[in-house]
């Protein structure tokens, strides 16, 4: 039997299986016939991945996303910082219209992810958001940041911030604390990584609930945040655990971790990624297990990674 003519439900199974990219690589595998595209459709509107360069033409195409709304429930956008652009000339670092370029840059992409968060607002089946953006990328708003998180049905939230919002300390009208807000969505997550410039430890303070929460996995990777920038951080929202020693910043973290795993109904890992000095050796706490590992190059993208057990010296 042709796969087309396959009864409704085994066809839409067998098509989630090939899953969204498979469509969004090439837009032609949509096309086979008329019964087929109603079934593609369906798998290829779960997922999107949009860039820097697709943002523009997905925000101007309203019918196209206004179809997409109804079936979305995965989104991930990756953001290059102006400078990524393989045609721009590092000359322009050093001459006088950088940072007007720089200015003019974040207001539009910060205007951009407005609208992108009003859009996903509207989604009603979104659950899973992955936000990452490149080293470059300094600036953005943070409570740009906020209102994208916002989402209503969110359960797995991956943010990659790179260079990191701006710190409300130093700029109050452009700024929310992202730690809280971030802290007030574990109840309603299965799964959280993040990586910011800007962290506290008000993003893992325990949750005043008795009933165990859902969540199953929770990374939180302190590797591009400076102890200084802590510091601004936990004072800005009045954290108790303020501090520019990174020795006390990452034990601060690790009680944190070792108090939320214990308000887990079912924890698969929380882990916190930090820096060992002298050398910038990466390893992690692993709360579950309550022990502390190495981990190797790999763990830039897997976070996840086994590493392997330290021994005390």
């Amino acid at each position: 039997m042709a796969l087309v003519r396959l009864p409704s439900e085994l066809l839409l199974h067998i098509l989630s299986e090939v899953g969204s990219q498979f469509f969004a690589k090439d837009a032609r595998r949509l096309t086979v016939s008329k019964r087929w595209f109603s079934f593609a459709w369906l798998v290829f509107a779960r997922e999107l991945r949009v860039t820097s360069q697709s943002l523009a033409r997905f925000l101007a195409d309203e019918e196209a996303f206004r179809r997409v709304q109804p079936h979305l429930r995965s989104f991930n956008f990756f953001l290059q910082a102006f400078v990524d652009d393989p045609g721009f000339d590092p000359l322009r670092l050093h001459d006088g219209t950088f940072q007007h370029c720089q200015t003019a840059w974040r207001a539009e992409t910060d205007s951009s992810l407005t609208r992108l968060a009003t859009a996903l607002q509207q989604c009603p089946r979104l659950e899973s958001l992955r936000f990452a953006v490149s080293i470059h990328t300094y600036g953005l708003a943070s409570g740009t940041i906020a209102d994208l998180i916002s989402a209503r049905h969110l359960t797995s939230l991956d943010l990659d911030l790179g260079g990191g919002p701006i710190p409300v300390v130093d700029n109050p009208g452009r700024g929310t604390h992202l730690c809280p807000r971030i802290n007030a969505l574990l109840p309603s997550l299965r799964r959280l990584r993040c990586r910011m410039s800007f962290m506290c430890g008000a993003l893992l303070k325990p949750l005043e609930t008795e009933s165990p929460l859902q969540l199953e996995e929770v990374i939180i990777n302190l590797t591009q945040t400076k102890p200084g920038a802590v510091r601004k951080s936990m004072l800005n929202c009045r954290d108790p655990l303020a501090s520019t020693r990174l020795s006390a910043v990452n034990a601060a973290f690790e009680d944190r971790a070792t108090a939320l795993a214990g308000q887990l109904r079912k924890p698969r890992m929380v882990r916190v990624i930090m820096l060992k000095m002298p050398g910038r050796r990466v390893y992690a706490y692993d709360a579950v297990e309550q022990r502390r590992v190495w981990l190797g190059p790999e763990a830039e993208h897997e976070w996840d990674a086994d590493g392997e057990v330290m021994t005390e010296d």
